[in-house]
């Protein structure tokens, strides 16, 4: 129940020299991505962050969806620490392009948290009105005008 697909992740590889192959190579990655991402946005979607998931081969079509940009930060994530794990073996000093990946992501999170950005995607998120009550001002008595403000026994809710 990943938020991103490897090929998601892919997009910000070179192809080339670093690439996911398969699911289960990106397993590790996907499984850190989805915890730090899960975890900065659970306070702005509590109800639905858990329930997010992106298509894979068992499930071409989730039930929910991971929302574009929440699939791009967990994509983000996931190629900077493929490439950071890459490039690790290397070197021990950071990579600049992992620096930037990680930095994106970071940003759109930021940006997520703070309201300049908005999940526009998403078909769990649904706009909530005003609570309705009853009764209430709208429900008076046509002989009167009064509000009426109490149950009877023949009302059905």
């Amino acid at each position: 129940m990943s938020l991103a697909t490897f090929e998601d992740a892919n997009v910000h590889l070179d192809g080339k020299k670093i690439v996911i192959q398969t699911e289960h190579e990106a397993e590790p990655y996907a499984r850190s991505a989805d915890r730090i991402v899960r975890g900065a946005l659970f306070d702005l979607y509590p109800d639905v962050v858990n329930l997010w998931e992106a298509p894979s081969i068992a499930d071409p079509t989730p039930t929910d969806p991971t929302p574009g940009l929440v699939r791009e930060i967990a994509a983000l994530y996931m190629a900077h620490f493929k490439y950071a794990s890459v490039y690790s073996e290397e070197s021990q000093d950071p990579n600049s392009y992992a620096a930037r990946l990680l930095s994106r992501a970071e940003k759109l999170v930021e940006q997520l948290k703070d309201g300049t950005l908005e999940l526009a995607d998403s078909p769990t998120l649904v706009e909530i009105g005003q609570p309705q009550f009853f009764p209430d001002d709208e429900y008076v008595d046509i002989d009167t005008l009064e509000p009426i403000r109490f149950f009877t026994v023949e009302q059905e809710f």
